[in-house]
């Protein structure tokens, strides 16, 4: 985590992760545990270490374009280490800066598309303390390889924490997931434990990131009831609130009816933190002023251009940086130029639109 003063939380973080990292080093030594979880001869794929490298990325990548299926063991290691990882080290709310002569990227919904996510590194490198990157969410369903990305993401982000951030979006979610093709790709590689264990880290992605404490980046959007980051940041993550919507398709009518209340009883959120959340991650922007409630998603809200520069004013923000919707363009500046929808990727440095960003 990094503060727009001079590092102190960021190097706090950081040792606190080199001591984390040196303690899984020494547990896998204890328990010749290292990079050799695996001893199956038959098995021709990547091992993957206790603590991934750098090497261990470029492996994954080769891997998962030759279509060589990774081990379950190391499946299941990077999903473990990924959701510990995320409950001792990252919280709701999370800072990062572009860095100077450097830039950072913010990377729209993937989708299971993990051709297109290979194609944004080799367009923009590798993430590197001057190449950082922002994936806002929506890494699965609807494309064949939901999974792969977030092996690979969770693995860079493990190798490297204040190089790549990841935030929740709307699909990082058991209902969505059991309702697109998340859960049923899963099943169709490896068992249910996998797509259990994906559920538990997705729990603990922070649902914003600040960016030199100056732009918000969130998946969805605004919320017409008040919060302050502040707010957001001591919210429990470990239950997200279900989200109510039609589908098409009933298979499991009773099983649906009775899964929301469920879930709402489990949330540790009130009511007011519920909508909060909902918006975060399902809210859309519009071109009516003020808030339209409910949004044409069935959940959440839309907001309008009047709304963006007071919600920023009150928060001393700039910009907002959004996702969860399709540009044609790629991206699209909205709201007198005050939002931004990249669903795609998009570079800040300091020559870039917004200015004087870094």
């Amino acid at each position: 985590m990094q503060s727009s003063g001079a590092g102190g939380k960021l190097a706090t973080l950081e040792e606190r992760y080199n001591q984390l990292r040196k303690d899984r080093m020494h547990t896998a030594v204890e328990k010749e545990e290292s990079a050799v979880l695996v001893s199956d001869p038959t098995y021709m794929g990547p091992h993957v270490p206790q603590v991934p490298t750098y090497e261990t990325v470029m492996a994954l990548i080769k891997a998962f374009q030759m279509g060589v299926k990774l081990h379950v063991d190391y499946v299941v290691r990077i999903l473990n280490n990924m959701h510990d990882q995320l409950k001792q080290f990252c919280g709701t709310v999370m800072r990062t800066r572009v860095p100077k002569d450097g830039k950072l990227i913010v990377v729209g919904d993937t989708h299971g598309q993990l051709a297109d996510v290979l194609t944004i590194f080799q367009l923009h490198g590798f993430p590197s303390e001057t190449n950082v990157f922002v994936f806002n969410g929506d890494f699965v369903d609807r494309g064949p390889q939901g999974l792969e990305i977030i092996l690979l993401l969770f693995t860079m982000h493990m190798a490297s924490p204040s190089t790549l951030f990841l935030n929740r979006g709307n699909h990082e979610q058991r209902y969505m997931n059991e309702r697109y093709s998340f859960e049923k790709e899963v099943r169709e590689k490896y068992n249910p434990t996998v797509f259990d264990l994906a559920q538990r880290a997705f729990k603990y992605l922070p649902l914003i990131t600040l960016i030199n404490d100056r732009v918000i980046v969130v998946h969805g959007g605004l919320s017409d009831v008040d919060f302050s980051l502040d707010e957001i940041a001591k919210f429990p993550r470990i239950n997200i609130p279900h989200v109510k919507r039609k589908h098409k398709h009933h298979k499991h009518k009773k099983q649906e009816q009775q899964e929301p209340e469920q879930e709402e009883k489990r949330c540790k959120l009130n009511e007011e933190q519920q909508e909060i959340v909902k918006c975060l991650l399902w809210s859309d922007p519009v071109e009516t002023e003020g808030f339209t409630r409910p949004s044409f998603r069935g959940t959440g809200v839309e907001w309008g251009p009047d709304v963006t520069p007071e919600f920023l004013k009150g928060k001393k923000m700039d910009y907002i940086i959004r996702s969860h919707e399709v540009k044609d363009d790629g991206f699209e500046w909205d709201h007198n130029d005050k939002l931004l929808c990249s669903p795609v990727s998009h570079s800040l440095s300091s020559q870039s639109h917004p200015p004087r960003i870094a």
